[in-house]
């Protein structure tokens, strides 16, 4: 019988780092960028393991709020070697990711 591998917490690190580009920055939402920005996620499991992934957006406070408050949640409690799993966020999060959060519950 297979080791249930719940998931216990997903947490994010918000990442910003300088970034020279040895020229005048280039602009970003009218803005110069001058940051490389993303997000790192942390997700532990129930039995100790600990695996890592990352995300990018616009804003990494927002992603990593948006992340906290709503995505998380969603993985919390699940079965991580469920075959399902993807499939069923990913459905889940379809439209919200298209169209904002407001239609997550």
């Amino acid at each position: 019988m297979a080791t249930v591998s719940i998931i216990a917490a997903a947490t994010c690190i918000p990442l910003r780092l300088p970034f020279n580009h040895w020229a005048d920055p280039p602009l970003c939402v009218g803005k110069p960028r001058t940051t490389l920005d993303s997000v790192l996620v942390r997700v532990a499991l129930g039995n100790g393991l600990v695996g890592w992934g990352q995300a990018y957006g616009g804003e990494i406070t927002a992603v990593s709020a948006l992340m906290q408050s709503r995505i998380a949640p969603l993985g919390c409690g699940e079965d991580a070697s469920d075959q399902t799993l993807t499939a069923r966020l990913e459905r889940t999060l379809h439209n919200p990711g298209r169209s904002g959060s407001c239609g997550m519950r």
